[in-house]
């Protein structure tokens, strides 16, 4: 006798919502851990910190209010670190786009050793903030630095400096280390997209008889807009943020010479003591960061002309 088969009998709709919130449940305990840590690695400082710059220290304690803010905004400090961070800034895009733009046209051209280029290119811009200010602490040291060295083997200096003992010099000389390690990002990014640049718009250029100097300006540099944005945005982020290099060489010397609000914030609070102070300077350079965020944000996205 045939056997009869059996009736597959669909789940009922309370059964699919016990198996779901058994998933549901399995996805949460996978990504609990990631999320507590987050909220401790991550939230919990910025939520303390900004707890910390509204509130001013009192004899009793400390109450709640805008006295740490008044205090930055009073103290004389502030124009000169408003000054340096803004100038770094400058450096670091200058610097970034001139450096990384040649390097990535350099890197363009057909050449066997091209390939053992794009890799070296790359190692000052993988390793850390305080490795490069080590690096550069000692080229830069005044007793036995390879920049006095090679100074006084040419005959440019006959004595040692301390470089980094003049305001101005020592300025100048954290933007050249900051550009050093920056500008391979900066290579990276102009050289995807100069090939990216369909080469029949060279060819039909040199039909035209057009030089290297009219290619590069209405074939290249169109071609490479997006990439100016992206390495301008990067660039000027990092030189605000900048603090390895100003801790590890300058220590924000000699006087204030080479103070920028990262540095300034980190000494109120960790050199000096000033924690709600501290704390209020560096929200204030976030809301300098976000602002100028936003208004690159709003011009990336205007057409091209």
């Amino acid at each position: 006798m045939a056997t009869q088969p059996t009736a597959v009998v669909p789940p009922s709709q309370a059964a699919r919502r016990a198996a779901r919130r058994r998933e549901r449940l399995g996805e949460v305990a996978l990504i609990g851990p990631a999320i507590v840590v987050v909220l401790g690695v991550l939230v919990y400082p910025l939520i303390h910190s900004l707890w910390l710059s509204l509130t001013e220290p009192t004899d009793d304690g400390s109450t709640f209010g805008l006295g740490s803010y008044a205090a930055v905004f009073s103290d004389p400090v502030l124009p000169i670190a408003l000054r340096n961070t803004f100038l770094f800034a400058a450096i670091a895009i200058v610097g970034s786009i001139v450096l990384g733009l040649g390097m990535a046209l350099l890197l363009n051209l057909p050449s066997p050793l091209r390939s053992i280029g794009r890799a070296t290119m790359l190692i000052p811009w993988s390793m850390s903030q305080v490795a490069v200010a080590v690096i550069w602490g000692w080229i830069y040291n005044g007793s036995y630095g390879a920049l006095n060295g090679l100074l006084f083997e040419l005959g440019l200096i006959d004595a040692y400096r301390a470089w980094l003992n003049d305001g101005t010099t020592a300025f100048v000389l954290l933007g050249a280390a900051f550009i050093w390690s920056i500008a391979p990002y900066a290579t990276l990014i102009f050289l995807s997209g100069l090939q990216a640049i369909p080469r029949e718009q060279y060819e039909a250029a040199q039909i035209d008889q057009a030089n290297v100097f009219q290619r590069f300006r209405y074939i290249t540099l169109p071609w490479l807009r997006s990439s100016f944005a992206v390495v301008f945005v990067v660039a000027s982020l990092e030189g605000f943020l900048a603090f390895s290099l100003v801790y590890m060489l300058t220590n924000g010397g000699p006087g204030y010479e080479t103070t920028v609000l990262a540095w300034w914030g980190y000494a109120t609070m960790f050199t000096y003591g000033a924690t709600e102070k501290g704390a209020a300077i560096l929200y204030f350079l976030t809301a300098i960061v976000m602002a100028v965020s936003l208004v690159y944000m709003r011009a990336l996205r205007r057409p091209a002309v």
